[in-house]
């Protein structure tokens, strides 16, 4: 069984899930390695909810998931010098998107 990597995409409301990349996101996140592509969907979302990050987030982004071969090679992404991220697709297809969409997070007073 290939092993897999959860890579959490925070971006922008304003971005379409489609275009929510690894280059287009405000942060990037390399989460753990999974057996398969519901644990990688469910373990990465927990994984981002016990960070820092997600406490950290207004309501104008969402969280998207996509999972990548645990063995792919991770390096910078284009553009970000400061996001390293594995994004070699499974089995010579486009990475599985996971679970996405708004994540909203509202704070008294804003």
């Amino acid at each position: 069984m290939p092993m897999l990597k959860a890579v959490l995409l925070v971006c922008a409301l304003n971005v379409p899930p489609g275009e929510c990349r690894p280059e287009t996101a405000l942060d990037v996140v390399v989460g753990p390695e999974v057996g398969n592509v519901t644990a990688c969907g469910l373990h990465g979302q927990a994984y981002f909810a016990q960070s820092a990050l997600a406490q950290g987030l207004t309501g104008r982004e969402y969280l998207k998931v996509i999972c990548v071969a645990a063995d792919a090679p991770a390096g910078p992404v284009p553009g970000r010098s400061d996001a390293p991220v594995a994004e070699r697709p499974i089995d010579g297809q486009a990475p599985a998107a996971g679970p996405h969409g708004p994540t909203p997070r509202h704070r008294g007073g804003s």
